[in-house]
């Protein structure tokens, strides 16, 4: 019943704000974008998935997932933003399809009030690379949070910048499979211990974040912040003698300068999170486990730095030179284990027309090595590197 009450208030609120602006008069345009990979790319015997033993190339032709068409709506104070995307493209082409951003947003004297699905409010400056649409740079010293999702957001001027906080929906790595903190648990002597077993997550409250957004002259700052926790609860398993439940906690901190010097543009970021993964709702190399001889989830910290530095020669062509470092690490009986990464790339962004651009990049990733007890050479497995040259295009409509 209180549920009830709770979604009938938020409806009544909703209404309020929209019907007067259903008198007003209603503006509506519509825009889209068309882009496109095509990258050969060359991994080393130890990157190319083959067992260590043969390196490998391939070719790489795909729509672009940022590809989109929506619609913008203005009425009064109120407007809206609904953007199409294809999605699961890949070698084989587009699939299907999702929305990408579906969101009202309400004006009110003096802050803002968005609803819907939305971009996140803990990301820093989006890529400049192309390969993979950019998206490497999130794992390789880049920070982008969960880049959209459903979720509530104010918008509230304060001294120079606007403040932004809001309430999103929470990610977790579910209960089975390589994200759960139970998955492969082994006790001190290295036997499985939790096998069998069933498990469920529980989130008890939406993911947080804010962000404040500042302007200097020709130069901006950003601050960005977020939290969320859930419990994963373990039951039935072969060797519990009981329910466990373990909270898995993860959060975020980060910041970026952006500075205008004439035709030169610098950007760089920096962050620090603990168990990215889980906050991001993806799993990764590294996830947060479930340690027996401690009794107690074992976190992953994670920080990451990334810059860019662009040139515009004129209004047909920008150069860009990029680069990442990311370091993670996990305190995990009986040895503690460590991955990093390195990446560099350059590209030129030339203008063709106004709706129309290409643009040639080259780059490298070095996948480095990943250990257990760092130090110890024995224990580390080089993980090889990668080259890839190639273009990305765009049609904006």
């Amino acid at each position: 019943m209180r549920k009830c009450l709770i979604f009938v208030a938020a409806v009544a609120l909703v209404a309020a704000c929209v019907l007067p602006a259903m008198a007003q008069e209603k503006e509506v345009s519509l825009y889209g974008s068309v882009r496109m990979e095509s990258f050969h790319r060359w991994f080393s015997k130890e990157a190319a998935g083959r067992g260590g033993e043969l390196d490998r190339d391939e070719t790489q032709y795909e729509i672009g997932d940022s590809s989109r068409f929506g619609a913008n709506f203005k009425a009064g104070n109120t407007s809206a933003n609904v953007e199409l995307r294809p999605y699961g493209g890949g070698e084989g082409g587009s699939t299907s399809s999702n929305f990408r951003q579906w969101w009202g947003q309400v004006d009110f004297t003096g802050w803002q009030l968005r609803v819907g699905q939305q971009s996140v409010l803990d990301g820093l400056f989006p890529p400049g690379c192309c390969i993979d649409e950019g998206s490497v740079q999130s794992n390789f010293g880049g920070w982008s949070g969960r880049v959209r999702q459903p979720g509530l957001a104010a918008f509230i001027p304060v001294g120079q910048g606007t403040f932004k906080f809001g309430l999103f929906a929470p990610g977790d790595l579910g209960a089975d499979g390589s994200g759960s903190v139970f998955n492969a648990v082994t006790n001190p002597g290295g036997n499985p211990v939790l096998t069998g077993y069933e498990a469920s997550v529980d989130h008890h409250i939406p993911q947080i974040q804010a962000s404040y957004d500042i302007k200097l002259g020709p130069a901006s700052l950003k601050f960005v912040g977020g939290y969320q926790t859930y419990d994963e609860v373990f039951w039935s398993g072969t060797g519990a003698t009981s329910d466990v439940t373990e909270s898995i906690d993860s959060w975020v901190l980060g910041g970026e300068l952006q500075a205008q010097f004439g035709p030169l543009t610098v950007m760089w970021q920096i962050h620090y999170a603990v168990n990215a993964t889980a906050y991001k709702g993806r799993p990764g190399f590294l996830n947060p486990k479930y340690d027996v001889a401690s009794n107690d989830v074992q976190d992953v910290d994670q920080w990451g730095t990334f810059g860019r530095f662009l040139y515009k020669m004129s209004d047909l062509v920008t150069w860009e030179l990029g680069g990442g470092y990311v370091d993670i690490t996990q305190d995990y009986s009986p040895a503690n284990e460590d991955d990093d990464g390195l990446f560099v790339y350059f590209n030129a962004q030339i203008f063709l027309s106004k709706t129309f651009r290409f643009t040639p990049e080259i780059g490298y990733f070095d996948y480095r090595t990943r250990s257990q007890d760092p130090g110890q050479p024995a224990a580390e497995v080089d993980q090889g590197d990668e080259w890839y040259l190639g273009a990305y295009w765009r049609i904006d409509f």
